[in-house]
């Protein structure tokens, strides 16, 4: 259990974290750019547009021009998919309670977690201490 903004949280120990990606960056172009064809090569990448900006994530090698660049990223996996939407909002609330700065990206099948390099560290202790197991690139 912790405890943020005047609750209690459960942690639900069955969700496990899984770094599936550790060298990302996070591009942020034109809102009217093409979406270049040269993040496809990545292994892993979101793209997402909005009224006022395109944001890509994928690998850090990937060159594209760009107005702002956000490297070392980290990608890490929710495993299993959550049944309840309060489970990944109780990861969420608990990388809240220390500052840990993160984006978070939910497809149809899976939920992730991005983090800089720089956070990286306290993210693992942190679901560590809360019952969280966590594999892959944790180096």
């Amino acid at each position: 259990m912790f405890y943020t903004a005047g609750y209690i949280h459960d942690i639900n120990v069955s969700m496990k974290l899984e770094v599936v990606k550790s060298s990302c960056s996070l591009y942020k172009l034109d809102e009217h750019r093409e979406v270049p064809r040269s993040i496809y090569k990545s292994s892993f990448f979101n793209v997402t547009r909005t009224d006022n900006e395109l944001s890509i994530i994928c690998d850090n090698n990937v060159d594209m021009p760009c107005s702002t660049k956000l490297s070392d990223l980290k990608v890490i996996k929710v495993v299993p998919i959550t049944t309840s939407p309060g489970d990944i909002c109780k990861l969420i609330s608990l990388l809240n309670s220390v500052d840990i700065k993160y984006y978070a990206i939910s497809t149809l099948d899976d939920n992730y977690i991005i983090v800089q390099d720089t956070f990286f560290e306290l993210l693992i202790q942190t679901v560590k201490k809360h019952g969280y197991n966590i594999s892959g690139n944790i180096d």
